[in-house]
This record gives structure tokens, sequence and C-alpha cells, in this order.
């Protein structure tokens, strides 16, 4: 009697193949999981970024007696108080926003701020990825006392 024990080269090749198959897709998933999670922190940082240029130019009006005029020189935009006469510029270059001439952002497609009829400002920001980011801050209002 002749006894084999063991596996053929056949069988050993079928299995070599589909863990090879197994061993790239799990791959491939990997991959993609670890580009989408790239992805996801470049946005969260620039979605970060885009705040915080929008909160320092919001607290530069609030701390303003809020009677500022806004001048457009191209790619600066000059906010003046009128009772103090302080000015703050803040500037569009190179795909950066500057305040006084110090960085505050890069990767930034567009930068706008607008006046909303003496009521307040609106600022408009979209960075490298194509996302919009609009802020509307709004002048404090006098409270009238009631009788």
């Amino acid at each position: 009697m002749n006894k084999k024990e063991g596996f053929t080269l056949l069988e050993l090749v079928i299995v070599m193949a589909l863990i090879s198959v197994v061993g790239l897709l799990l791959m491939s998933v990997f991959l993609t999981s670890h580009k989408s999670n790239k992805k996801n922190e470049a946005l969260q940082k620039r979605t970060e970024s885009v705040r915080l240029v929008s909160h320092i130019i919001d607290t530069d009006i609030r701390k303003s007696s809020q009677e500022l005029t806004l001048t457009n020189n191209g790619t600066c935009y000059d906010l003046t108080d009128s009772v103090d006469s302080s000015s703050i510029e803040y500037c569009f270059k190179n795909n950066s926003v500057f305040r006084q001439g110090s960085f505050l952002i890069d990767e930034v497609n567009d930068f706008q701020i607008k006046t909303l009829e003496n009521k307040g400002f609106m600022i408009m920001i979209e960075d490298s990825g194509g996302e919009k980011y609009e802020q509307t801050i709004y002048f404090r209002q006098a409270q009238t006392a009631s009788r």
C-alpha cells in the first residue's frame, strides 16, 4: 500500500493564492481608511484655522466702539474706529491672511469682509479645499430703559 501524507504542490499554491487575495483586500481597506483619515484631519485643521481667524476678527470688532468704517484697498481691508481713530488692517496676499502684517492663516483661496448696512460685518473665507465659511458679526444695540 502506497499511503501519501502531506499536501500536494497544487494545494499549497491554491492556499497561497487565497491568502494573497485576502491580504490584498485587507491592505486595500487599510489604505482607503488611512487616506480618508488624512483628508478628514486636513479638513479639520483648515476649519480650525478659519474659526480662529473669524474669532480674532470678531474680537477686534467687539472690542471697538463699533462705530467702524471698512475700507477695501484691493487685497486689504482696513477697519477704522471713528471714535478713537484706531485702525486694524487685514490683508489677503499669496493665499494667506495677515492682520497688521502678522500672519494669521494660509491655504486660503478667497478672503473678504463686507459691511452689512451699518448693522455689522460679514467675513467670508474660502479655504484651499474649496470649503466656504461665512460669519456675520452684528453690532451691539444700545439698550433703552423702559418705564
